[in-house]
């Protein structure tokens, strides 16, 4: 009725029905009446995500519908009023799949309602042949969406999204051994790990691990279907050491793939070599000429005298000079990793010169766990140590680090390791990566 109201209305301002609230405030929630306004009208929006790019193989298109509250109330997101999941009709229109049914793994809402501020999500999946790797330079597909009530608008119930196609591949493969040093007699484990580099998913039917030297048996938890980017896959293999191989072992493996599809566009990736030493007993020590059943001590007079200045017990030798020993150490790892993601980090330490008593420290990042690391690799506190022993001139050794990024993960992250050897000075290498938030651009909570 014109010309009464509540508090902090005055006759004939505002609407012309009296009311004087907040400025920009039209309609109020439901369930919260406001003399002299109207109901607000809901608004659902819907968004569509998809992989970075396409490759030949299948993908998985991801719909969000989330409730953005009541525009024009002085509180949209106030209201505990739904809207009913069976009244939200989601479909994939380059697909012509019409009423989409919600993915149950993101949750659904108990009471069958869509609160302001939830969302709920609907998953499509499309299979692509080699012909993708045509002339075809990109995908577009488009998601929309119908309300069976009255929204405030409609402009946001549709989305399209444009993905290019990638038909190369980047596979690549480590090598390390469980030790620095054998001897005669020890079995050396090798581990091999083959990373998918690339955007793009690759099929494990064509991936191949060969290994010249020793048979690869592969880890039970490999992925069995496709090699997600950044994912990886483990073998293990075995060489007995023997007396004949006192100068060292060395061994090496290679990863290929086979088939039609993508091509591997990075070949320096291809090949991994692991080596180690392997210490042979010495020689039994000769006689000193002294008649048998005699034996050689200290004479008398001279208990407790010491020769100074010696490094070998030899009078007046002088103490070798240490050689300039030059060490260097790389990271890999994604530059771009998701949050929640399992990845791989590579840790390489290359000498220029013979090195010994290589030591190698890794600080792991903030939200990253290891998952899988080799046998000579010791972690305490987030510090990663290694002692890679010795080292050839001009040789490198590696170590594979399994991880996995926490799901609440973002922001820039800063991988750095430290290589050390006996005189040589200690060399830093640092790899700055930044964390993607696992939902993408969207990331409104989910009900249930």
């Amino acid at each position: 009725m014109a010309g009464t109201g509540f508090a902090g209305q005055t006759p004939g301002g505002g609407y012309g029905n009296g009311y004087t609230g907040p400025e920009g405030v039209t309609c109020h929630v439901p369930g919260a009446p406001v003399p002299g306004l109207p109901e607000c009208l809901p608004n659902l929006e819907l968004n569509k995500t998809a992989p970075s790019v396409i490759s030949p193989g299948t993908i998985t298109w991801t719909i969000t519908v989330w409730h953005a509250g009541y525009p024009g109330a002085e509180d949209p997101m106030a209201s505990t009023v739904g809207i009913p999941v069976s009244s939200i009709h989601v479909n994939d229109v380059s697909l012509e799949m019409e009423g989409l049914a919600p993915d149950p793994e993101y949750g659904l809402p108990k009471d069958g309602e869509l609160k302001p501020g939830r969302a709920i999500i609907y998953t499509v999946t499309q299979t692509f042949d080699d012909k993708i790797c045509g002339s075809k330079k990109s995908v577009t597909n488009t998601a929309s969406m119908t309300v069976d009530q009255e929204q405030s608008t409609t402009a946001d119930d549709s989305h399209t999204v444009t993905v290019p196609v990638s038909c190369t591949a980047d596979v690549g493969v480590t090598k390390t051994a469980d030790k620095a040093t054998y001897v005669p007699g020890d079995t050396a484990k090798w581990t091999v790990v083959v990373t998918n580099h690339d955007n793009a998913p690759v099929p494990v039917s064509r991936i191949q691990v060969d290994d010249a030297d020793a048979a690869l048996t592969p880890d039970p938890g490999n992925p069995t279907t496709v090699l997600a980017p950044g994912a990886t896959m483990s073998f293990t293999a075995q060489t007995a050491v023997t007396a004949q191989m006192c100068e060292g072992i060395k061994n090496t493996v290679t990863v290929s793939l086979t088939g039609s599809g993508p091509i591997d566009s990075n070949a320096a990736n291809n090949m991994a070599t692991a080596e180690a030493g392997v210490s042979c007993a010495p020689p039994a020590p000769t006689d000193s000429g002294s008649a048998p059943g005699t034996t050689t001590g200290t004479p008398a007079g001279t208990e407790g005298s010491q020769t100074t200045g010696t490094t070998s017990g030899t009078a007046g030798q002088s103490p070798s000079i240490c050689a300039r020993v030059s060490v260097v150490a790389a990271i890999r790892a994604p530059k771009r990793p998701f949050a929640g993601a399992r990845s791989t980090v590579v840790l390489r330490v290359r000498a220029r010169t013979a090195a010994r008593q290589v030591k190698l420290t890794y600080r792991l990042p903030k939200g990253f766990v290891i998952t899988g690391k080799p046998r000579n690799v010791a972690v305490r506190r987030g510090l990663v140590t290694v002692n890679m022993g010795n080292i050839a001139r001009n040789h490198t050794k590696g170590v594979v680090l399994r991880v996995r990024i926490t799901r609440n993960a973002e922001g820039a992250r800063r991988h750095t390791a430290v290589v050390r050897a006996h005189c040589a000075t200690a060399r830093r290498a640092v790899n700055t990566v930044r964390l993607r938030p696992v939902q993408g651009p969207v990331s409104p909570a989910v009900t249930g």
